[in-house]
């Protein structure tokens, strides 16, 4: 048997078909190989074939391209090609079948010359890795990939650099599939920084539409020679900037060219969604405003790109117009004192909660605005917006809208529920007035109707109008109406329109009141009830499947809640009048008599205590006719709202600044504080501290009583004074004419008998405070448990002596009169500190109030800054002329997030020095004390030496916090 058929013999043991194959093929070569070369081709077939179990797949491949790779390559290719068969059957013939079919692929697309490069690498993973056949066959299957593009010189290099690691190696191989990657970029990153061409080609798949971008590779390519990592960055970009619009990643692409290093990208980078991107001049107008600081001050600007500076905001503010209520407050302010003649604020909404965002509003006490006005690209129309806004929520006051039934208590929510459906009610009658409103304002300030018909024509274009709903088409036309834009055809031809029409344009009308609005609500409410009833099966039919409401609120015009207005504007009434008292006048009325005050609740007050005791003695001049009888009814419904009042202001949120003392600036809104009245009562607590310390209380009150009135206070009807009172006078004079006798009480005296004082104090309720400490309680007349000074030892925790000293001067205060508050702070993080309110300023010390101050506990962490913040904040919207905030506290400010470094009390001490100047520049006077034995190491730095104290044995707090408020008030 010749050397042939030996070979289709030994072919013909493992797979007869492939020993065909082989001797068709053979006598085609045999023509044109030389024998040397021929019996080299056989050997390499006869050898794949024989490699194991299923070997002769790639030989049967490499017998099917031999003849064309023969006529296209030469004769070297096709023994080479053969050779390195052999090799890889040698591991499996799985890497052997993949090089054979791959390489027909390359022959076809005439690119066989780029085998090399593969054959290199690959003996190069089989000499590494001499068992990882299916790394092999992952080599060459993206080899193979790559060869059919332009950039497999590149791969190849990169593929040799990382080599000797199997793992980096694999997400390599995983990456090549990827159409995006540039190889030459990524073997220039490689050279440069491994690390961060690896980080990028693992990045590769979920950065699809960055990878390939030349900005994208330059930036690597600059970020990686650097001395920090890029990896955060690319998860930035990840996380950010995939889904951004081709023009958005252009202008951040921009951006980030301006930065040196890859974590400042990745401050900018967080913030991509508050920068108005669609704004290119003002966002790189922002950014060079950072300069100086990326130059010479890393940490300031890395607070700056995050938007958490106060400089970096204010600018970002001032290049896209946005207009901050904390900048023209001042203005509003005079604005509102000049309409209304009264100390009605202007504060700022709450903070906003989940993307809701608050309206102007109005309660009685103060206008509330948002925090800042951003809908258009100016800061003059932004103003004006503002403006516009405070305006027509005093335009409610001007123009009578509280007016109505104003001898009865929640007048509108009784008026509202003799409708079938009040919340339906109670928007028609928003939208009516909020239109006799606008056109009051417009007839009476007519510098701002310009404004104010460009900020109703913006609402009404808006305004959508094709809500599928009919009622909320009924809703939608009034809107317009009320907007003065012209409905459309479709709204004006719904039954009833007409009528909706005439009643409001009657608000039209320089006569219209309240009363006007209240009767085009009887109308309007008829109109779309009866209309939305006679259609109401079509109208369902084709309901929006959503189900929105449809929403009635425009900007400028806020939201009107009457009730609550009418509830404060009573308590106000009952908290404002002046009533005298005199032990030596036995004509005088005496309301204690009628009412305990030391458990008078508003809530709890009958018709005849109001009608007989304050109606009698309102000290600013007689009463003009007789109060209006409130009947049960509109008693227990106004005591169901005060409830709903209370409950819905337990929680409220505000945003405070907070001072970084390493980028020496603001942190803009960083801190997160929660005002509550939620506090677990205590009444236990109170029993015990007003039986046991009965004589610290006596001594506390005596040190108080001698403080003395220092205020002049008018007190009319008396028989002798320095002025007349002009109403008793007249009163006398009409008397002596009609023949009655005259009083002759009609003078006014000047009397000291007023302290102008608000105090807050501010207890640190951080879970320190929870730590027990041994106090000497009340002598026993003789030696106890061995004891020389004849006292008994007790353990106290630090918090039970905070909560007995306040409690002591809050009695002991009552009796003196002054106004104060009695407050706890606590928190944990930035995001949650809590600010316990147990007695407000404006509440009686009653037994529930003192309850929460026994209530009070332990709880996470000592972050001062907000707290006294909040607090100043409290105190400066009293009248009083004298504001003391008295903080007690058993340690120095700290909180896990309060700085980078939590062992560092640098950043805490910082920020509460600044809190406390920022008190200071308010006219409150801040004063510190601590029970922390080594309080003077930090509080010097905080406070000058007479605005803190260091308590050495912590029972002596009450007779010092008495100390302390007598300095701060006398």
């Amino acid at each position: 048997m010749g050397e042939f058929e030996s070979a289709v013999a030994e072919i013909a043991r493992y797979h007869e078909p492939t020993a065909e194959s082989y001797r068709r093929v053979a006598e085609s070569l045999q023509t044109t190989l030389n024998r040397a070369d021929f019996d080299t081709w056989s050997g390499c077939v006869v050898a794949i074939a024989a490699s194991g179990w299923h070997g002769y797949e790639p030989a049967e491949l490499y017998l099917s391209l031999s003849e064309m790779l023969l006529a296209r390559a030469g004769v070297d290719r096709l023994l080479r090609s053969g050779q390195f068969g052999v090799h890889l059957s040698g591991h499996s013939q799985e890497p052997a079948a993949i090089y054979f079919s791959e390489l027909e692929r390359l022959l076809k697309a005439d690119r066989v010359d780029r085998v090399d490069l593969l054959e290199d690498g690959a003996g190069k993973i089989r000499d590494r890795f001499p068992y990882a056949s299916s790394l092999l066959t992952e080599f060459l299957r993206a080899g193979f990939e790559r060869a059919s593009r332009d950039d497999l010189e590149n791969w190849a290099r990169v593929m040799e650099r990382v080599i000797l690691e199997r793992d980096v190696l694999l997400g390599f191989l995983d990456a090549s599939r990827s159409t995006a990657l540039s190889w030459h970029f990524i073997e220039t990153l490689y050279r440069d920084n491994a690390s961060a061409a690896i980080a990028v080609v693992g990045s590769a798949g979920a950065l699809q539409g960055l990878v390939d971008d030349p900005a994208f590779e330059a930036l690597a390519l600059r970020f990686a020679r650097t001395e920090e990592s890029i990896e955060a960055w690319l998860v930035a970009l990840e996380q950010s900037c995939v889904e951004l619009a081709p023009p958005e990643r252009e202008i951040l692409w921009r951006l980030q060219e301006l930065l040196p290093v890859p974590s400042m990208a990745c401050s900018l980078i967080s913030v991509i969604d508050q920068l108005p991107l669609d704004e290119p001049d003002v966002v790189i107008g922002w950014l060079r405003q950072a300069d100086s600081l990326i130059d010479g001050d890393p940490e300031r600007a890395q607070g700056y790109l995050a938007l958490e500076s106060s400089g970096s905001l204010e600018t970002l503010a001032r290049l896209r117009g946005q207009v901050n209520l904390a900048d023209i407050q001042r203005v509003l302010q005079l604005i509102t004192e000049a309409i209304t003649g009264g100390r009605l604020a202007v504060e700022a909404l709450p903070v906003e909660v989940d993307g809701f965002r608050h309206l102007p509003m109005t309660d009685g006490l103060a206008v509330r605005l948002p925090s800042s006005m951003t809908q258009y690209p100016d800061r003059a129309t932004n103003f004006q917006l503002f403006k516009v806004s405070l305006l027509h929520q005093l335009g409610y006051y001007e123009f009578g809208t509280f007016a109505f039934g104003t001898g009865a208590q929640a007048v509108f929510r009784r008026h509202f529920g003799q409708y079938d459906d009040p919340v339906l009610a109670r928007t028609l009658f928003q939208i009516l007035e909020d239109a006799r409103v606008d056109w009051a304002l417009a007839r009476r300030y007519r510098g701002v109707g310009v404004w104010l018909q460009k900020f109703k024509s913006d609402a009404g274009k808006a305004l959508h109008t094709d809500s599928s709903c009919l009622r909320d088409r009924y809703l939608a036309g009034l809107l317009l109406l009320s907007l003065d834009e012209q409905p459309g055809g479709d709204l004006v031809s719904l039954p009833g329109f007409t009528e909706l029409t005439a009643a409001i344009d009657a608000l039209r009308s320089p006569e219209a009141t309240i009363e006007q609005t209240l009767a085009a609500l009887a109308v309007c409410y008829r109109v779309v009830s009866d209309g939305s009833e006679i259609q109401l099966i079509a109208a369902d039919e084709d309901s929006n499947p959503s189900g929105d409401a449809f929403s009635t609120e425009i900007l400028f015009r806020g939201v009107l809640e009457p009730d609550r207005v009418r509830i404060n504007q009573m308590l106000m009434d009952l908290d404002e009048q002046e009533i005298e008292f005199s032990d030596e006048s036995s004509d005088m009325l005496d309301l204690s008599g009628d009412v305990d005050p030391d458990n008078m609740r508003v809530e709890q007050l009958r018709r005849d205590d109001v009608q007989n005791a304050i109606g009698t003695l309102i000290a600013d001049g007689p009463v003009e006719g007789e109060p209006s009888a409130a009947t049960d009814d509109e008693l227990d419904v106004f005591r169901g709202l005060l409830e709903q009042e209370s409950t819905t202001r337990q929680h409220l949120a505000f945003e405070y600044d907070e001072w970084d003392c390493v980028i020496e600036d603001y942190r803009r809104r960083w801190c997160t504080l929660f005002e509550t009245k939620d506090l677990d009562e205590d009444r236990e607590f109170v029993d015990v501290v007003e039986r046991d310390l009965k004589a610290v209380s006596t001594r506390v009150r005596r040190q108080l009583a001698h403080l003395r009135p220092e205020l002049l206070r008018k007190v009319k009807g008396v028989d002798d004074g320095e002025d007349l009172d002009l109403e008793r006078t007249i009163e006398a004079v009409v008397d002596r004419r009609s023949g009655q006798s005259p009083g002759d009480r009609i003078y006014v005296q000047r009397l000291r008998q007023d302290r102008d004082v608000a105090a807050l104090f501010l207890l640190d309720m951080s879970a320190s405070t929870d730590d027990r400490i041994v106090v000497e309680g009340e002598e026993q007349g003789g030696d106890q448990n061995g004891e020389e000074n004849g006292k008994e030892h007790l353990q106290k925790r630090i918090i039970d002596i905070e909560k007995e000293a306040a409690l002591l001067m809050a009695t002991s205060l009552e009796t003196l009169g002054d106004t104060y508050s009695i407050c706890g702070f606590s928190g944990y993080g930035r995001e949650q500190v809590d600010f316990h309110v147990c007695k407000d300023f404006r509440e009686r010390l009653t037994e529930q109030a003192k309850a929460r101050i026994g209530g009070i506990r332990p709880c996470r962490s000592t972050r001062m800054g907000p707290a006294i913040r909040h607090a100043s904040m409290r105190l400066s919207q009293t009248e009083a002329r004298t504001k003391a905030l008295i903080i007690i506290s058993d340690g120095y400010p700290q909180d896990h997030d309060y700085g980078k470094d939590r062992n560092s009390r640098e950043y805490g001490i910082r920020d509460t020095t600044m809190a406390l100047t920022e008190a200071r520049r308010l006219g409150v006077m801040p004063f510190c004390l601590t029970v922390d034995p080594s309080g003077h190491d930090y509080l010097r730095e905080m406070c000058p030496d007479q605005q803190y104290m260091v308590i050495q044995q912590i029972d002596q707090l009450p007779d010092a916090l008495s100390k302390v408020y007598r300095s701060l008030t006398a």
